[in-house]
């Protein structure tokens, strides 16, 4: 979504400078087209906000999970099985919440990315689209096509932006409420008892 938001923001852009260059040589036809160009950055970078959020939130649960594995292992190998318990019933606690994030990207993606393709399409050819824009009656068929594109794309992204405002403003609640998840007693001692077997298994076969 973030390469998304930089091609149209890079679009955008350039119009904006076309327009202040050359202001009276772009009809109004072709500035409708690219006001709603500028709707479509609008509502991506809404979009995008919500991906970079799960995404810095991936990354420091990983990190966090990655640390205390870490830890766990040290323990186990020095013989401290009571300090590896903590360090995984820690780890247990934060997996919960790893997976919600986890959750949330592929949902997030398993829309975004259909969207993404078509609006790359339209970005690959943006001068063409830009041309029938001006000059309609070159192709009415095609600039109908267009009309057609954009507004399919447009409801998309209000589509996806209303479901990542909404689900953005809780997820740090959600988070929250993922501590509350607690695993039975039972099953970190066997999860335990399975690390560590593992763990010295891999030891005395690198021995």
């Amino acid at each position: 979504m973030r390469n998304l938001f930089d091609a149209l923001r890079n679009i955008v852009e350039r119009t904006h400078d076309k327009r202040r260059d050359d202001e009276a040589q772009i009809n109004a036809a072709l500035e409708v087209f690219e006001n709603r160009m500028d709707i479509l950055l609008r509502h991506a970078e809404q979009s995008m906000a919500y991906e970079d959020a799960l995404n810095v939130n991936f990354e420091r649960l990983e990190g966090e999970l990655n640390m205390l594995r870490e830890m766990v292992e040290k323990c186990i190998d020095v013989g401290q099985d009571r300090d590896a318990l903590e360090y995984l019933r820690l780890a247990v606690r934060l997996r919960p919440q790893r997976d919600l994030v986890a959750y949330e990207l592929n949902a997030f993606h398993a829309v975004s990315d259909a969207l993404v393709t078509k609006v790359n399409i339209l970005v690959g050819h943006i001068d063409e689209a830009r041309e029938y824009a001006r000059n309609q009656h070159w192709s009415p068929a095609k600039a109908e096509y267009l009309d057609s594109t954009l507004n399919k794309l447009t409801r998309y992204f209000v589509m996806l932006e209303r479901v990542t405002v909404a689900r953005r403003k809780t997820l740090n609640d959600r988070l929250v409420a993922k501590l509350a998840d607690v695993i039975d007693d039972r099953r970190l001692d066997l999860e335990l008892a399975t690390y560590i077997l593992q763990r010295r298994r891999a030891l005395n076969a690198g021995a």
